[in-house]
């Protein structure tokens, strides 16, 4: 394996956008629809045949699994390059490797024959965008001609639940649907079990999320439901603990609170942006993170040709440490959230210099203070088995959650 790889999940996870387009115009949107500000794209059979291989070849050899996440705008309408990698990566993989599938969708798509088709696979998991209730959903989730999405999507995931696939759920949290109890409950009854809960964020390539963003009384509705929220999930999974049996349903954000456990010292890293899964987009380039295609010039390379080491050494390069932004050196949260996320800048920031964005700050900031908020009380509530709890729930994460890391953002 290429030793550049090393440094992008020891080569065991990958992230695909096979359509960097999307049928759906959601107002909150963080990419412009896939599009990333550029025109819309779709990956070739070509391209996803050339990605199939640089994937299998790029594999480590020692990873029990290999995660390939695909992203779009929507994946669904990559659908054909989609079905050729996973074809392509179930046949040729080596003895004894397990190779998993996610889908970042929003739902619609999701036809008969491609459910029988994950179902042969018996190895996909589909995260459906969902915002919780019928007015939540189609509030900001709608077509191109304005139409509503909530009843097509819950149509389809009632289909998915007839077959082998997982079934997780990422809702996004406006100034209009800020209870996070409500949503979890109507998210939970809708069928779901793995759930992900995350406000809205605005984006530098949508001006329409400032709209929906949280004002300071939103605010305050989130942060109160959502530590409500997590006190009562940590009391099941302490049930289910006591019961040596699985927890009801996972919610990705309890494992979100356990990071604030994570003692800021010096010897952690100090530099969020450090790649995440090796990203390949619709044209075969080469990302650092799936979160980065909104910047060129942070290419690292392209499937045909592998990585380029100069161009991966430019991006470890950039100044993104806490230790070098003004900005982050000030920061009482800084080693906890250790600096920007390149998917909240401009695509023209100037990254030699870079400033993250005060809503990123106050949004990283309150999410850093409800988690440490959540676990002095747990402490206090559980007392003795606090330790344990913690430990159990770190293991349940470990094994029931999303299969591989997504880059933060509205979905």
């Amino acid at each position: 394996m290429d030793a550049c790889l090393r440094r992008w999940s020891s080569g065991s996870q990958f992230h695909v956008y096979v359509a960097q387009a999307c049928n759906l115009r959601c107002s909150y949107c963080f990419n412009a629809q896939g599009a990333f500000g550029g025109p819309r794209r779709y990956m070739n059979l070509e391209t996803a045949q050339a990605a199939a291989r640089f994937i299998a070849a790029h594999t480590a050899p020692q990873a029990p699994f290999l995660n390939v996440r695909f992203f779009g705008g929507e994946p669904m309408l990559g659908r054909n390059a989609m079905a050729e990698i996973m074809r392509r990566l179930v046949e040729s993989g080596r003895p004894g490797l397990k190779v998993r599938f996610a889908i970042d969708t929003n739902g619609t798509l999701l036809d008969r024959k491609s459910l029988e088709y994950f179902d042969s696979l018996g190895c996909v998991q589909l995260n459906v965008s969902l915002d919780g209730s019928r007015e939540a959903t189609d509030a900001n989730r709608r077509g191109r001609q304005g139409a509503p999405t909530w009843d097509r999507v819950v149509r389809n995931v009632r289909r998915a639940q007839h077959c082998r696939v997982d079934l997780g759920v990422t809702a996004v949290l406006t100034r209009a649907n800020c209870d996070a109890g409500r949503v979890i409950a109507e998210l939970r009854g809708l069928g779901f079990h793995s759930l992900t809960l995350t406000p809205v964020w605005r984006s530098p390539l949508n001006p329409g999320t400032a709209a929906v963003e949280m004002d300071a009384e939103a605010e305050l509705r989130y942060v109160t439901s959502m530590a409500a929220a997590l006190r009562e999930y940590f009391r099941e999974l302490r049930q289910a603990m006591e019961q040596s049996r699985p927890p009801d349903y996972f919610l990705a954000n309890a494992a979100t609170v356990l990071e604030s456990l994570q003692a800021p010292v010096a010897t952690r890293p100090v530099r969020r942006c450090a790649g995440g899964a090796l990203a390949i987009d619709c044209e075969g380039n080469l990302l650092p993170c799936a979160a980065m295609a909104h910047l060129p010039a942070f290419r690292i390379g392209h499937i045909s040709t592998g990585i380029d080491s100069g161009a991966a050494e430019r991006f470890f390069a950039a100044r993104l440490s806490i230790l070098e932004i003004e900005k982050c050196r000030r920061c009482w949260a800084r080693l906890r959230c250790r600096g920007p996320c390149l998917q909240f800048v401009p695509p023209l920031a100037d990254l030699s210099a870079l400033e993250p964005p005060e809503f990123y700050c106050h949004m990283r900031q309150r999410d850093i203070r409800l988690g440490l908020a959540v676990l002095r009380e747990l402490e206090r509530e559980h007392g003795p088995v606090f330790e344990p709890l913690i430990a159990y729930a770190r293991g349940w994460f470990g094994t029931c959650g999303p299969i591989s890391d997504s880059p933060r953002g509205n979905g």
